[in-house]
């Protein structure tokens, strides 16, 4: 089991309370805080330790890792 990082948690908590505090609010820039590096990276992580399978395109983990450079390089491409 992962845990997750204390700066997510975070970022987790503070989206959580503004749309409990303002139903009417609107997230309409999320983008920008999900492609963050370590949000992308635990979220690779956490989708293969739970065995995940390739989305549309077909790629799957073993595809990812076999490329040089691995999960690594392929992160920053997403």
């Amino acid at each position: 089991m992962l845990t997750t990082p204390i700066k997510i948690q975070e970022l987790q908590r503070k989206l959580y309370r503004k749309a409990k505090q303002d139903s009417e609010f609107r997230f309409y820039a999320l983008y920008d805080k999900v492609y963050r590096g370590d949000i992308l990276n635990h979220a690779y992580n956490l989708v293969k330790n739970n065995k995940g399978t390739s989305g549309a395109d077909g790629i799957t983990f073993a595809d990812i890792e076999e490329r040089e450079g691995g999960a690594g390089e392929y992160q920053p491409r997403l």
